[in-house]
């Protein structure tokens, strides 16, 4: 989570000030560089001061113009290398605009005197949230886009090869852009505008840190753009951090090996390239090309084609020896993320034991709706303050009356285990030990606080969504569940799953049809002896629970209501004839029942009289019942299938983790095991939900360490632990719903604030503004936040003079393209943890009281589930059928390795096409064989023994459209399961999960198989009944078996998925990478396209799918030889960084470089950190890792 950290101290040490700041800031490096400034961007006493030694370093610069800095010159080096016997040997710019403080870019992309650019490439404008980018195109496709310079590593079949002579001519033009795009938008409407490149040193995170194991390191990137694309430079800074002055010591990477991969990048922009032809490239004719340049393009039959037929492409060049080099032909945002994407699963690669993953995800914590009144009855006997202070001191400040405030802060407050939280007297109260005996102590309940117990349990007041005058307790779990959603492609669902459920409610009212009727049908439902319901003989009569029972939660209630297999026929026709409101009426009578009312219950519950008769709006105690319900799907005639929630139900507290581009890194359990809480007692070690929560929901946790789950045989391998860190700080958001006023709330209140990063909106005028509010009912669907920033711009002059018009942005306002709003709306977010740094303290405080932690000892954070997404959709006009998907699927290593092979997708507003987005939905982002990224995601898997879950998103069938509505759910859904319940395993035992088999229709044999397993009713009705009041009509029969619905487009569907696993595999043939598979991959492609490994097996061979099993891969040689390359890289990144650190420590007039960043000391740790290596136990260490691809360390 805090894989930024290092670049953003970097930027924030290095940011500008205030814009009088920026602006001298701007001026004084143009001068330098001996470009021209605008005037009045300087003043003449500080010009003639400075003047001189600016013509002094001027002159000084140019007499070391042959001296880059020290990342450029490692690039360059690499390319004389790379490019030694071709035509033209391009050179890096030795003189650019160095973006070495965070905020020059945002201004340098606006002139100094206007608040809009125009250029053939990019509109900008300068708006009141922020500023608005424009580039020319607002979406691209994939397809056709990722090419590879031959030489070095192979190139993977699903790119394009470029001979070496060509990608040189392509760098070279790269580097001589046309003067207009020079341009620096800054001094755009100066007499002399000032033309070069600008550049940017980034520092993305490649190895997450984990304390006692690793360090976190990163790569160096060298961003370099022509300065009217600048824009783009402010748009990665922001996502990435600026890496500060490329040409200083203390950011030369080199000089600090241990938190160095040892790899470089490079990204040029450069727009114009898409002009060229490919005969002035150097390509063949079509007579004298290759059979692969004709495939790909590469090949001309007229001399006027230009280069991949004019549109966008991006090339690069990398080999083994860790730099790339790519060059975009585009100024598209996207682009530019992704290729830092690109280069950092480049470096993961290399490096060995990591990942770079396409994932989403986030800390769930479960949270309930405690009503008006809550005793804790679940703090374990060895939590209480006087404990958590001895083994905190300093952080927690004793108030005398047994509670203790935090001395961060003051809004967090202990309360000693077994206290009563009452909203309806405002206090929290519990005994105190005093003398023999104890005293009531009483403390205020503060809606601005929250009261933690020394377990980790959190309590706090919240009034209701819409209704500021219903107040509840809402209490929130320690036992938190980390949802891992990676391989997800495009409109899976991926930042769906750290998002809150609570921007998707919608709100009502509890409803009766006829008062005394219903509750005397409740009163029926009460007396009922439901002892006789079981099918089982053997268990009939053993259950006389009554329904007010106070050994009955509601989840149980629930669940007697609710039809099932476990039920006699007769019991189940019994509960289907019951109304839905006559049931839910009975949960509410239980949820708010208490032991004072006894048998009195119906005095409690009534209705208005409204004109003489009686009314349906339900009332508690003369106030009305609210009802919180969720979407989930859609009718066929569009219409929103509205669920409701359960009463207890709140929607868990999210730390979000990750979002797309991660750094993740498989850990031996042994490793962690002194940060996982061994200490805690075993026998509910957590405090859990409260009572009524549900089965299960909130289960005390066990307090074993991570890696080794309940019930493993003693003495057992800890299994593999995940750790992940999201590379990002800010977020590149598509808000496709933020179109409809009001129904996107974050997105509504990120972009009404100053500062924000937008592409593809509208640019409006005050004017605009004023004909909103003029709409007094459309200004009052927006949320406050955005209705403020209509009525702010309202409020606003026109522009007396046009070049310095008034701008702003409506989130419901996507650019007009054509006409036609785009669908490709896009934001950077700033990440949730961090604009939102209270909610991760309450989280981090939690977890650590949770394991019996010290607040200061490091805790790793390990991920608990691992759900992909799927998007899925009906077949239509150029996209064929991909909808045989049930909202939920678990698939075994084999059947869902198929699946990431593949990984198809429906139609996404992102992109222009529907099919394969390649091994795990990295395709368009990944510069070598995808098959290094599967053998290390097999080994994540299976190390850590992982279940493979898949969700639904689009549609779940040809007919049942349901967006992002399952991905919301996942979490919400895992996390109120204990690590026992969601063991997949267990689900088949028990029946939760179905397994789909091959079957005939019309004469063929349907693979469904291939589909794995799938939820059924059972799952439903117990699992997303611990949060749907009617979890039996949640998911209809056609929903669970979509083939019920069409069965000749599931058929379809099906065969789909089968051809693409066969057309994929295929070419892992074709560019010969399946030979670097690990056997269990290899054997796996060989049977996705031929039905039979080479050994013979098929996928249902014991021997075959024996190879995916723990044991089975650790025992290897494959898996041995991983290990030993691992630790050959390690040392020669040693004997580099020592050769490095000498070379620096022993050249003259480095003397107080050299005593600064303590060179001598970073020398003796990197001699031994060789040591080390060397030695038989940093082998056996690693033993439990990914290892690293042993075909790399060969072919260096």
């Amino acid at each position: 989570m805090e894989a930024t950290s290092a670049a953003n101290e970097t930027t924030s040490q290095n940011a500008v000030s205030s814009p009088e700041h920026t602006a001298a800031a701007i001026a004084l490096r143009l001068r330098l560089l001996g470009l021209p400034a605008p005037q009045g961007t300087g003043d003449a006493e500080t010009d003639s001061l400075v003047g001189p030694i600016l013509a002094r370093q001027r002159e000084l610069s140019r007499r070391l113009a042959h001296r880059p800095c020290a990342a450029d010159h490692r690039v360059q080096r690499f390319l004389d290398s790379y490019l030694e016997d071709a035509p033209v040997r391009p050179s890096l710019p030795r003189s650019t605009f160095v973006l070495d403080q965070s905020g020059l870019a945002r201004a340098l992309a606006l002139p100094a005197d206007a608040t809009s650019f125009r250029s053939e490439y990019v509109e900008s404008f300068a708006v009141l949230n922020g500023v608005l980018h424009n580039p020319r195109n607002d979406r691209r496709t994939t397809a056709g886009v990722f090419h590879v310079a031959t030489g070095g590593l192979p190139i993977p079949d699903d790119k394009i090869a470029v001979r070496k002579d060509v990608f040189a001519r392509l760098l070279d033009a790269a580097l001589r852009p046309p003067q207009d795009l020079l341009t620096l938008p800054w001094t755009a409407t100066a007499p002399t505008p000032a033309h070069c490149f600008v550049s940017l040193l980034l520092r993305p995170v490649v190895v997450p840190a984990v304390p006692g194991f690793c360090g976190e390191r990163s790569m160096e990137i060298r961003f370099i753009a022509p300065g009217g694309l600048v824009a783009n430079l402010d748009f990665v800074e922001g996502i990435f951090g600026n890496g500060g002055d490329p040409y200083l010591p203390e950011n030369d990477a080199s000089l600090a090996p241990e938190s160095w991969t040892g790899h470089t990048g490079c990204v040029i922009l450069a727009p114009h390239l898409t002009r060229l032809t490919k005969k002035e490239l150097g390509l063949p004719s079509w007579e004298d090309a290759s059979e692969r340049e004709r495939r790909d393009g590469q090949c001309f039959k007229d001399e006027a084609e230009l280069y991949n037929n004019g549109k966008a492409f991006k090339v690069c060049a990398r080999d083994e020896r860790g730099v790339i080099v790519t060059v975009i032909a585009d100024n598209y945002f996207g682009y530019c993320k992704k290729e830092v994407k690109t280069q950092i699963g480049y470096s993961a690669n290399l490096f060995g034991c990591v990942e770079e993953e396409h994932s989403g995800g986030a800390q769930a914590f479960p949270r309930y709706n405690l009503g008006q009144e809550y005793v804790d009855t679940h703090s374990p006997d060895w939590a209480s303050v006087e404990h958590v202070l001895a083994r905190n001191p300093g952080v927690f400040t004793p108030a005398g009356d047994g509670s203790a405030v935090c001395a961060a802060d003051p809004s967090i407050v202990m309360v000693p285990a077994g206290a009563r939280y009452s909203m309806r007297t405002q206090t929290v109260s519990w005994e105190l030990a005093q003398g023999e005996g104890t005293r009531s102590v009483s403390i205020p309940l503060h809606v601005d606080t929250t009261y933690v117990t020394p377990s980790g349990y959190r309590v706090h007041a919240k009034h209701r969504e819409g209704d500021a005058t219903q107040w509840h307790l809402v209490g929130t779990s320690q036992r938190v569940t980390q949802a891992h959603k990676p391989a997800t492609v495009s409109g899976g669902g991926k930042s769906e799953i750290s998002k809150s459920l609570l921007d998707a409610f919608v709100f009502g009212e509890a409803y009766v049809a006829d008062v005394d009727a219903d509750l005397d049908a409740v009163a029926a439902l009460l007396e009922r002896d439901y002892s006789q319901r079981f099918a089982d003989p053997a268990r009939r009569g053993t259950d006389h629970r009554p329904v007010l029972s106070q050994e009955r939660s509601l989840g149980s209630v629930i669940k007697l209501l609710t039809p099932s297999e476990r039920y006699t026929q007769e019991y189940n026709a019994f509960l289907e004839a019951i109304p839905a409101h006559v049931k839910e009426l009975l949960f509410w009578v239980k949820r708010y029942w208490q032991p004072s009312w006894g048998q009195d219950w119906r005095s409690h519950f009534s209705v208005s009289v409204i004109n003489g008769r009686k009314g349906n709006a339900l009332r508690l105690d003369g106030e009305v019942l609210k009802v919180n319900m969720l979407r989930v799907g859609f009718e066929d005639d569009g219409a929103w299938r509205l669920l409701t929630l359960r009463p207890d139900f709140s929607p868990a507290a999210k730390v979000q983790t990750e979002d797309d581009i991660t750094a993740s890194v498989v850990v031996p359990g042994a490793a962690l095991a002194d940060q996982t809480g061994d200490a805690a007692p075993a026998d509910g070690a957590a405090g859990s939900a409260p009572a009524g929560a549900g089965t299960s929901a909130g289960a005390p946790g066990t307090g074993a360490p991570a890696g080794v789950p309940t019930g493993a045989p003693a003495g057992a391998t800890p299994l593999s632990r995940k750790v992940v860190a999201n590379c990002e700080r800010l977020l590149f958001q598509r808000p496709d719903d933020a179109i409809v006023r009001g129904y996107d709330k974050q997105t509504e209140a990120d972009m009404s604030r100053p500062g924000t990063f937008i592409s593809n909106f509208q640019p409006l005028t005050p004017a605009d503004a004023r004909a909103m509010v003029d709409d007094a009912p459309g200004l009052s669907r927006f949320t406050e936040p955005m209705a403020d920033l209509v009525r702010q711009a309202a409020a606003l002059p026109d522009a007396v003079d046009p070049s310095r018009e008034t701008y702003w942005v409506s989130s419901a306002n996507p650019r007009l393209v054509n006409g036609v709003p785009s669908k490709n709306p896009r934001y950077l977010q700033l990440r949730p943890d961090v604009a939102d740094p209270r909610e991760a303290e309450l989280a981090d405080i939690s977890s650590h009281l949770y394991h019996d932690l010290p607040l200061d000892r490091p805790l790793a954070h390990t991920v608990d589930v691992v759900a992909a997404g799927r998007r899925n959709n009906p077949p239509e006009e150029g996209v064929p059928a991909l909808c045989a998907y049930n909202p939920l699927h678990y698939m075994e290593l084999p059947e869902l390795f198929m699946e990431f092979i593949s990984s198809m997708t429906g139609k996404s507003p992102s992109t222009t096409g529907a099919g394969s987005e390649g091994a795990l939905t990295k395709a368009p982002f990944n510069a070598l064989p995808a098959v290094f990224d599967l053998n290390a995601a097999l080994l994540s898997y299976a190390l850590g023994g992982y279940d493979g879950w898949l969700s639904s998103a689009g549609y779940i069938g040809p007919k049942v459209k349901v967006a992002h509505d399952i991905s919301l759910l996942v979490p919400e859904v895992f996390s109120r399961m204990t690590p026992q319940e969601r063991d997949a395993a267990t689900l088949i035992r028990d029946g939760f999960l179905e397994r789909i088999e091959d079957f005939e229709y019309q004469g063929r044999t349907v693979q469904a198989s291939r589909l794995g397993y799938r939820m059924n009713e059972a799952f439903a009705s117990t699992y997303f009944g611990r949060i749907f009041l009617h979890p039996d009509v949640l998911f209809t029969e056609e929903m669970l078996r979509p083939e019920l619905q069409d069965p000749q487009v599931f058929a379809d569907s099906v065969d789909v998925i089968v051809t693409t696993h066969e057309v994929v595999a295929r070419k892992y043939m074709a560019d010969g990478s399946i030979e670097w598979a690990a056997p269990p991959v290899r054997a796996l492609l060989e049977i996705m396209a031929e039905g039979r490994s080479r050994e013979g097996w098929t996928l249902t061979s014991p021997e075959f799918r024996a190879l995916f099993e723990r044991e089975n891969i650790l025992s290897s040689s494959w898996y041995a030889q991983r290990l030993d390359a691992k630790v050959a890289r390690d040392l020669a990144q040693a004997d580099l960084a020592i050769a490095d650190l000498t070379r620096f420590s022993t050249a003259q007039g480095n003397e107080e470089v050299i005593a600064r960043l303590d060179i001598e000391g970073r020398l003796a740790r990197a001699r031994a950190w060789r040591d080390e290596v060397t030695s038989p136990a940093y082998r056996e260490q690693l033993v439990g890792t990914l290892g690293l691809q042993p075909s790399l360390v060969e072919l260096r």
